[in-house]
């Protein structure tokens, strides 16, 4: 049952240390879990909004790049 009346005064504030809000929970993999978390702090820390588009030309530079180096 839902509360109605939560008591919020002795609950301690905590500041969120992402730049881009808000926020938003999603499911993923395990196993992609620490990688998606470490790009996704990476894009956050650039300070720069970049499209579904743009991530997939630097996807696509860096499969070159690894294609390259084999």
């Amino acid at each position: 049952m839902a509360n109605l009346k939560p008591s919020t005064e002795n609950l301690i504030r905590q500041r969120t240390t992402w730049q881009h809000l808000p926020t938003k929970s999603i499911r993923v993999p395990l196993y992609l879990s620490a990688q998606l978390m470490d790009i996704a702090r990476l894009l956050d820390a650039s300070g720069q909004d970049c499209s579904i588009e743009e991530l997939r030309q630097l996807q696509a530079k860096l499969e070159q790049g690894l294609n390259q180096k084999e």
